[in-house]
């Protein structure tokens, strides 16, 4: 069944699913999690929080200092 949420919901500090997801550890987990959300569902990547800062900001300052294949396609 589909269901009728906004998937670019955001909470107080301004984060949104996708935020929140590429602020997981870094792991094929996470990493289907990220595409099911940002793929599937369309989720926009560009949203920003009470900060600035967008999925992208929130995925490099979460891997800063990381070596993972999960991080190459």
């Amino acid at each position: 069944t589909e269901h009728h949420v906004d998937i670019n919901f955001k909470t107080d500090d301004g984060l949104t699913l996708v935020m929140l997801t590429v602020g997981l550890a870094v792991s094929s987990a996470s990493q289907q999690q990220l595409d099911y959300v940002a793929t599937k569902h369309k989720a926009d990547c560009t949203c920003v929080d009470a900060t600035g800062n967008n999925a992208f900001h929130c995925l490099a300052r979460n891997t800063s200092g990381q070596r993972s294949n999960y991080l190459v396609r």
